[in-house]
C-alpha cells in the first residue's frame, strides 16, 4: 500500500464517522440560507467557507498525522486527489461509499466554488425544491418536439461546452422547465438500429456493468443504474420511440419515469428523463443524447459532476460500444 493509499483510507474512515457526518449536516443546514445564486461572492460566504475548512481540518489533521506521522503533507495529499479520481473513472482503482463521502468533503475543502454549489443546492432542498407544473399534462410527444429543438445546432438553447473532441461534444444548459440538462453528441461505429439496441436491449448486462433493463410492456421498461459515487437508481419509465423521424433513417425517443401508481408520468423537476436522436452517417451513425440531471445527483459537486460527464462517461461509452460489438459478433 502506498503512502497515498494509506492516507486516503484513513481520510475515508475519519470522514465517514457518524458523528462527523451529523456535524457536517448540521453545519450545512445552519448556514446554507446565507448563500444566494448570483455571481457576487459576499464576504460572509468566505467566512462560512473558512469555518467549514476549519471544521474539516479538525476532523482530519490529528487522525492523519497519527496514522502517517508528523511529516505528513496535507497540501500534497489534496493535490493528488484529482489524479486518483481519474484512476477510479478508468477502473484502475476501486471506490466505495466511504470514498464518495470523502470526495464530497475534500472538494468543498479545496474549492470555494464547489462549496458554494453545495450550499446553494442544500438551500434549494431545504426549501422543498421547485417542481414543474404537473397540471400542464405535458405529453411525451410534446417532450420529443422540445428535444428536437434542443438537439439542433444553432437553436435557441444556450449550451455551455464542457468538452469537445473530434468524435464527441459534451454540453450543459438549463432546459425550458428549469432543469440542468446534458447534451452528448458522438459519432458511433454502429448502424442506427445497432446503436438503439445497445441502449435498450434487455441483455444489456452483457456489455454494460452499470445498467440493467427489463421490458415490462411495449412502451414500459424498468431501469436499474449504478455508477461510481452515486446512489443506485431504480425506476420504471414509459418510452415513446419513433423510426424515420424527424428524417428517414433516424430513430428518436423520449422516456420519463412513472410515479408509484405505475401509470402517471412523473413531471417533478429532476425526475429521471432521457431523450435521444440517432441519425445515420455513412456506415455508422451520430448519437445525440439529452439527459436531465437527476435530482439524486443534486448534491454532487460541480467538479465531480463535470469529471463524471467529460471523462468517466465518455470512456464508458466507448467501452460499451466495443463490448457490445464483441457480444453481438459485429465486425
Amino acid at each position: 500500500m502506498t503512502d497515498f493509499d494509506k492516507a486516503w483510507h484513513t481520510c475515508c474512515d475519519l470522514l465517514s464517522k457518524p458523528e462527523f457526518k451529523a456535524k457536517l449536516a448540521e453545519f450545512v443546514d445552519k448556514n446554507c440560507d446565507v448563500f444566494e445564486d448570483d455571481e457576487e461572492n459576499k464576504l460572509e460566504y468566505t467566512t462560512v467557507h473558512n469555518q467549514y475548512v476549519e471544521m474539516a481540518d479538525d476532523a482530519l489533521s490529528d487522525g492523519l498525522v497519527a496514522a502517517m506521522g508528523d511529516g505528513f503533507d496535507m497540501v500534497a495529499f489534496l493535490e493528488a486527489v484529482p489524479g486518483y479520481l481519474e484512476k477510479l473513472g478508468s477502473g484502475e482503482e476501486k471506490g466505495s461509499a466511504a470514498s464518495a463521502d470523502a470526495i464530497d468533503v475534500l472538494l468543498n475543502f479545496t474549492s470555494f466554488e464547489s462549496f458554494k454549489e453545495t450550499m446553494l443546492l442544500a438551500k434549494k432542498n431545504k426549501a422543498g425544491g421547485s417542481v414543474a407544473n404537473a397540471s400542464k399534462l405535458v405529453t411525451l410527444d410534446q417532450e420529443m418536439q422540445q428535444m428536437l429543438s434542443m438537439a439542433e445546432e444553432g437553436g435557441s438553447t444556450e449550451w455551455r461546452v464542457l468538452k469537445k473532441e473530434a468524435w464527441v461534444s459534451v454540453e450543459m444548459a438549463t432546459a425550458p422547465n428549469g432543469v440542468e440538462t446534458m447534451r452528448f453528441v458522438s459519432e458511433m461505429n454502429l448502424t442506427p438500429e445497432q446503436c438503439l439496441e445497445m441502449f435498450f436491449a434487455e441483455d444489456r448486462k452483457g456489455w454494460d456493468d452499470n445498467m440493467s433493463i427489463q421490458k415490462s410492456s411495449e412502451d414500459r421498461y424498468k431501469f436499474a443504474v449504478k455508477y461510481p459515487y452515486l446512489p443506485k437508481f431504480e425506476y420504471d419509465v414509459r418510452i415513446l420511440l419513433k423510426r424515420d423521424f424527424p428524417d428517414k433513417g433516424s430513430i428518436t425517443w423520449v422516456f420519463r419515469s412513472l410515479k408509484k401508481d405505475g401509470e402517471t408520468l412523473d413531471m417533478t423537476q429532476g425526475a429521471p428523463c432521457g431523450k435521444g436522436w440517432i441519425k445515420p452517417k455513412g456506415e455508422g451513425c451520430v448519437l445525440c443524447n439529452i439527459e436531465e440531471v437527476p435530482s439524486l445527483m443534486k448534491f454532487v459537486p460541480t467538479f465531480l459532476l463535470n469529471w463524471f460527464m467529460t471523462s468517466f462517461f465518455l470512456k464508458l461509452l466507448k467501452t460499451q460500444e466495443n463490448k457490445f460489438k464483441k457480444f453481438k459478433g459485429i465486425a
